[in-house]
C-alpha cells in the first residue's frame, strides 16, 4: 500500500474498496467541480489530461468527459469514490506521474466532491 493510499484509507477504510456511498459529514457544504476542483484538477491533471493532451485518450477538463472516461473506461463514478479510477490513481500515487503530488487534503476534496455526486 502506497502512502498516498495510507493517507485516504483512515477516512474512508473499508468503504472505499466496496464502493459504498457516504452520508454525514462528508456531505458537508455542495462542492462544484467549477468552484471548487477545477483549480486543483488545472494544476495536477490538465497537461497530461487535458485540451493540448490526451494521455490514454483521457480528458479531465469536465465532470462529462470524467465520466466518458478513456482507456481504462470512466475515470469517475459519482457517489462511489472506490469505484472512481480518478481517486485510485491519485491516492495510490500513480498520478501525476511527475512533480508534485496531491496533498492529504487535496485528495480529501476529491473525496468529498465524489462522494457528494461530483457536481
Amino acid at each position: 500500500m502506497s502512502f498516498s493510499r495510507l493517507l485516504v484509507a483512515p477516512l474512508l477504510g473499508p468503504l472505499l474498496l466496496s464502493g459504498c456511498t457516504l452520508k454525514g459529514p462528508m456531505n458537508g457544504p455542495v462542492l462544484t467541480f467549477e468552484k471548487d476542483l477545477k483549480t486543483l484538477m488545472t494544476n495536477y491533471c490538465f497537461a497530461c489530461h487535458g485540451q493540448e493532451a490526451r494521455e490514454a485518450d483521457l480528458d479531465l477538463r469536465t465532470v462529462k468527459l470524467m465520466l466518458t472516461g478513456g482507456e481504462s473506461g470512466p475515470a469517475l463514478v459519482p457517489g462511489k469514490p472506490g469505484k472512481s479510477l480518478l481517486l485510485d490513481m491519485v491516492s495510490e500515487g500513480h498520478m501525476p506521474p511527475e512533480g508534485e503530488m496531491l496533498t492529504r487534503e487535496e485528495i480529501d476534496l476529491l473525496v468529498r466532491w465524489i462522494v457528494q455526486g461530483a457536481n
